[in-house]
C-alpha cells in the first residue's frame, strides 16, 4: 500500500523535476564517452545502467505526459476564449433597443455608469458580459444608494461598441434635433438619482 502511495507522490512533482531527470539520464546513457569519463561515470553505468535507463524511460514518458496535458489546456482555453470572444460579438450584433439605450449612456456619463443591478436590461447585460460592475459601493454602499452600482464595458465589448452600434451619428453630424431625440429616450433610471 506504501508502494502506490510512494508512486502517487512522485507524479504530484512539478514537471520541472522530470524533464531535469530525463534530461541528465539521457546525458548519461547516451552522452559522448570523454564527457562519461570526465565525470567518472563509467563504473555507474557498468553497475546500475538498468535504474539510470529506467529513470530516463520513466522520466521522459512523465515529461511526455506533461507536455501533452499543458498542450490540451493551451488549446482547450484558446478555443473558449475564440468561442467567447464570437458570442460577445454577435451578442453585440443582434442588441436589443432597450440594451442599445442603455449602453449610450457610456458615451453620454463616461466610461463608468451608475445603473440598478435589478434593472432587468441592465442585468441582461452583464449575463452576456458586455458590462460588468467597478465595484459593489457605488456613491454610498448598496443599501443606501438604491442598488446603483458603477458599471463599466467589459474589455472586449468596449472594443467592439462603436457609436454606429448604437444608432449614434458622428459627433460632427450631430443636430439639435438628434441631441433631443437621444434625450428622450434615455433609461427611466437616468434621471432618479
Amino acid at each position: 500500500m506504501d508502494i502506490f502511495k510512494g508512486i502517487f507522490d512522485i507524479t504530484k512533482l512539478p514537471a520541472k523535476f522530470f524533464f531535469l531527470f530525463a534530461v541528465s539520464s539521457g546525458v548519461v546513457l547516451f552522452g559522448p564517452e570523454w564527457l562519461i569519463e570526465k565525470i567518472h561515470l563509467e563504473n555507474a553505468i557498468a553497475q546500475h545502467g538498468w535504474i539510470i535507463g529506467l529513470v530516463f524511460v520513466l522520466s521522459a514518458i512523465l515529461t511526455l505526459i506533461n507536455i501533452l496535458i499543458w498542450l490540451f489546456r493551451y488549446f482547450k482555453y484558446q478555443v473558449r476564449f475564440i468561442r467567447a470572444k464570437s458570442d460577445l460579438a454577435k451578442d453585440i450584433q443582434y442588441l436589443s433597443p432597450n440594451e442599445v439605450v442603455v449602453l449610450r449612456e457610456f458615451y453620454f456619463q463616461g466610461s463608468t455608469v451608475e445603473m440598478p443591478m435589478d434593472d432587468p436590461v441592465v442585468a441582461g447585460l452583464v449575463e452576456k458580459n458586455i458590462i460588468k460592475m467597478v465595484s459593489i459601493f457605488g456613491g454610498g454602499s448598496v443599501l443606501t444608494s438604491g442598488r446603483y452600482v458603477p458599471m463599466t464595458l467589459t474589455k472586449y465589448a468596449s472594443k467592439m461598441i462603436f457609436p454606429s452600434v448604437l444608432g449614434l451619428k458622428a459627433h460632427k453630424e450631430i443636430t439639435e434635433q438628434d441631441k433631443a431625440e437621444y434625450m428622450r429616450v434615455r433609461p427611466k433610471w437616468v434621471n432618479l438619482f
